[in-house]
């Protein structure tokens, strides 16, 4: 046989179905979505036959991220939660005895569906800075999203003082999707015109190590003193309003 020496012309097709990690500030890829990996390559043998190889198919399964967002913040400074020395999220004005509604909106920014536990706390009372403690401080789940409490909605956290009692965690909340919070700050009845009182408030994925899966910027609100108001039947609620310094 004769022998013939052919140049082998090698024709690599590599075929990659890859399915890359969304960015955070838009979505992540949720958890448990299957990522395969396979390549598969076409050629010329020296006898000028087509042939095909294909790789081993790797399977990667996408793990579950934790993460919340709590909203509205004074992202500006970016101020960690219960730090009150930038301007607040929230402010109005409120009558001794009344209580004071404010309005978040929570979103899980995870991968995966998530419940959550929430937390309050305010600034030390100091009466030479005009600055009071609320009589009590609670987290609700607006379950109807009409902005009262009411009937139906889940009460999350309550402190009155040093005392805390947490509620119930939250629903669970899908991936990308947000639900809203009422924050009720008591006010003491004593409290006098031109006092003040910070509140603020944080949560905790409980699918994961709290510590490491909070809200990274404070919410914190401020309600001021006011007996002129005109809300002057004791524990009415009040309209909250967008600090105007905010983005």
């Amino acid at each position: 046989m004769k022998s013939t020496h052919k140049q082998m012309h090698a024709r690599i097709l590599v075929i990659l179905a890859l399915l890359l990690p969304g960015i955070q500030a838009f979505c992540w890829t949720p958890a448990g979505t299957e990522i395969r990996n396979q390549s598969v390559a076409t050629y010329k043998d020296l006898n000028d036959q087509p042939q095909i190889s294909t790789s081993n198919e790797v399977i990667n399964i996408v793990a579950k991220k934790y993460g919340l967002e709590i909203t509205p913040d004074y992202a500006v400074t970016g101020d960690a939660p219960f730090n009150y020395t930038a301007p607040p999220a929230l402010t109005q004005t409120a009558a001794p005895g009344s209580i004071a509604y404010f309005h978040y909106y929570l979103k899980n920014t995870g991968n995966t569906p998530d419940a959550y536990n929430l937390i309050a706390n305010f600034q030390a009372e100091d009466i030479g800075e005009s600055r009071r403690a609320p009589d009590t401080v609670e987290v609700y789940y607006d379950a109807n999203g009409n902005g009262q409490v009411d009937a139906g909605d889940i009460l999350l956290y309550t402190r009155a003082g040093a005392v805390e009692t947490p509620g119930d965690p939250t629903p669970l909340v899908a991936q990308d999707a947000s639900i809203p919070l009422i924050v009720a700050v008591h006010i003491p009845t004593d409290a006098a015109d031109g006092h003040h009182i910070n509140t603020d408030i944080d949560a905790a994925s409980i699918g994961s190590d709290p510590s490491d899966y909070i809200d990274a910027i404070s919410n914190w609100n401020q309600t001021i003193i006011s007996a002129g108001t005109g809300i002057l039947t004791p524990r009415q609620p009040t309209s909250a309003q967008p600090n105007p310094a905010m983005n």
